[in-house]
């Protein structure tokens, strides 16, 4: 009971080299745990702790972010002007009149006369 507390208390404070590999073996292993499979063990938990403990504050960064950029960049009003214009030019401009009514729209340019003539009249 006291060589557990002993190994408990050196792994708690780093002092790797005052463990003793059997003091951390399982009773019923018949092999005992390697002193370098527990440093390797102990380090990468600290590793994950430490990735762990930063979380929190990436989290509240990129929410900062986001929520700024939306305030900013305002991307209600640009999907709705950037809507917009795509409607604008694909049903509202027609070409090619004929006796006061348009019977082509934008997707009916063939060639680059159509083009010029949406251009200047569509």
């Amino acid at each position: 009971h006291d060589q557990k507390h002993e190994a408990a208390a050196a792994v708690a404070d780093w002092d790797v080299s005052a463990v003793k590999a059997k003091d951390l073996s399982m009773k019923s292993a018949a092999v005992p745990i390697p002193m370098w499979a527990v440093v390797r063990y102990l380090h990468d938990e600290a590793q994950q702790a430490a990735a762990c403990k930063s979380l929190p504050a990436a989290l509240l960064l990129f929410t900062a972010f986001s929520c700024m950029s939306m305030w900013r960049i305002q991307q209600e009003d640009a999907f709705g002007l950037q809507h917009g214009l795509i409607h604008f030019v694909e049903q509202k401009p027609e070409f090619a009149r004929s006796h006061a009514a348009f019977h082509k729209k934008v997707v009916d340019v063939n060639s680059v006369a159509d083009f010029w003539s949406w251009i200047r009249l569509g």
